[in-house]
């Protein structure tokens, strides 16, 4: 069966309603489990900073899911502009404080080098916010606004795979399986950002980029669980 471009875009929107309900439902589990079975406050900051992520990314896809229905209706309007980068301000927030909480408390660094980045990108996203939703129908603003969004999400998840990866050759056994599975799920997370992107989205069938999500968020939340 040929999909028809309508077909397409209801099957990519119920996938990542089913994408937005698993985050949620994750960031429930992460919350409980970790809740109870953490004894310490460090502990506890650990898991809110997983729940953040999750929740984060959820936000950010329910924005993405609004501005591809209004891009249908009305192409590029200034609600589609406010809604997209809302969903890139959600997503970058979220990856730089999972970025965060592993800098913090599972690499026990104390440099802060994320609280500048996290303060640094999401005053640029502002500003780019700020210029693209007054002047949405300029082609060099929305050009301008959309490449530095690129860049700065970019950067972010470049960390997050960094302090995976160091997190991974610095330990050992159990703890290195659950962090190298840590970062299979999250390089999945991101694959399904990157495929849906505006410019990558039509290399691969609509459904595809949910699913690495989903797969992605599965193995994520069982690395936290897993004893």
């Amino acid at each position: 069966m040929i999909l028809t471009s309508s077909d397409e875009m209801i099957l990519k929107a119920v996938c990542w309603i089913i994408v937005i309900v698993e985050c949620f439902v994750v960031a429930i589990v992460l919350y409980k489990y970790l809740k109870e079975k953490s004894e310490s406050e460090y502990s506890k900051k650990i898991s809110i900073g997983y729940v953040f992520f999750a929740v984060g990314y959820a936000i950010c896809r329910i924005f993405f899911l609004i501005s591809d229905f209004e891009q249908i209706e009305n192409d590029t309007s200034r609600f589609y502009v406010i809604v997209v980068i809302l969903g890139y301000i959600s997503v970058i927030s979220a990856i730089l404080w999972l970025a965060h909480t592993i800098e913090f408390y599972l690499m026990q660094s104390r440099r802060k080098i994320t609280t500048k980045l996290l303060i640094i990108m999401l005053s640029i996203v502002v500003v780019m916010f700020i210029f693209a939703t007054i002047y949405y129908d300029s082609e060099l603003t929305m050009n301008i606004a959309r490449y530095s969004v690129y860049i700065i999400s970019g950067i972010a998840g470049f960390i997050v795979f960094f302090f995976y990866l160091s997190l991974v050759f610095k330990t050992v056994g159990a703890v290195r399986t659950r962090f190298f599975v840590n970062f299979i799920g999250i390089c999945l997370i991101f694959a399904g950002m990157v495929f849906d992107s505006e410019y990558l989205q039509y290399l691969l069938p609509v459904w595809l980029p949910p699913l690495f999500a989903g797969v992605g968020f599965i193995m994520f939340s069982l690395a936290q669980i897993k004893k």
